[in-house]
């Protein structure tokens, strides 16, 4: 898990530590989150969804309500932004140089019962503060809401996962990198197996792997069957509307 570590420890270890226990916290909406320089300002113009997936870490929760994920995340320095400015935002947090950014996310409006989170630190990464940090943003979610989900897809490190949360309760999660599984609890679910993942273990894994790329996909596929594939956000006719970004780690 070497690569994965590596990327992890540079992307990671340097966010900004929480505030202390009992700090007080900016009112949602206060304009302070610093816009890093050479990133387009954030719009708050209401636009259609744009799709996302690849390279990048997201929920899918189920919910109408983004004020109350955001309000679970503890988000703070909370600012509007379209769909546009907004998931470009969470794609320079996770990969820009500049480490103000890190731990920003983009909230989105609902979209068919779920709101998206995109920018969310790995579910499973072989890196104790990034998986600690994970751990410690979902449990509020996975308690308040009926159901949560969890996707990674990132090339670079060979990083694929997937998990679903029904009813305050981890159902599955999987998580694999540089060539090993990382984590595989819970029963193997009826959409990953209509995907053509019968086994997850050996070379039959593997070659499903390298098989046209679709290691990267994989994910996207599997949300398109338990939720919403995000990549199929601009084509389903969904209304314009305005997010949120806000720093939650």
């Amino acid at each position: 898990m070497s690569r994965l570590r590596r990327w992890l420890a540079a992307r990671f270890s340097g966010r900004r530590q929480a505030a202390p226990q009992g700090a007080a916290r900016l009112p949602a909406g206060d304009a302070v989150l610093r816009i890093p320089d050479g990133h387009p300002p954030l719009d708050d113009t209401p636009d259609q969804p744009l799709a996302f997936g690849l390279k990048t870490c997201w929920l899918a929760v189920k919910t109408t309500a983004p004020e109350r994920v955001l309000a679970l995340l503890k988000a703070q320095d909370v600012r509007r932004a379209n769909w546009q400015s907004g998931i470009d935002m969470a794609y320079w947090a996770q990969h820009g140089q500049d480490r103000e950014a890190v731990g920003v996310v983009f909230v989105s409006p609902p979209v068919q019962g779920w709101v998206f989170v995109v920018g969310m630190p790995p579910l499973e990464a072989a890196h104790a503060p990034t998986t600690q940090c994970f751990e410690a943003l979902l449990a509020p979610l996975v308690a308040g809401f009926p159901e949560v989900q969890a996707f990674a897809s990132h090339r670079g490190v060979d990083y694929v996962a997937w998990a679903r949360a029904v009813d305050g309760q981890w159902l599955r999660r999987f998580a694999y990198a540089d060539g090993g599984i990382m984590q595989n609890e819970g029963a193997q679910t009826t959409e990953e197996r209509q995907l053509g993942l019968i086994e997850l273990h050996g070379p039959a894994f593997a070659a499903w792997l390298d098989c046209g790329g679709s290691e990267e996909c994989m994910p996207l596929q599997l949300a398109g069957r338990w939720s919403i594939n995000p990549e199929a956000l601009p084509g389903m006719g969904v209304a314009p509307g305005v997010g949120r970004v806000g720093r939650i780690f």
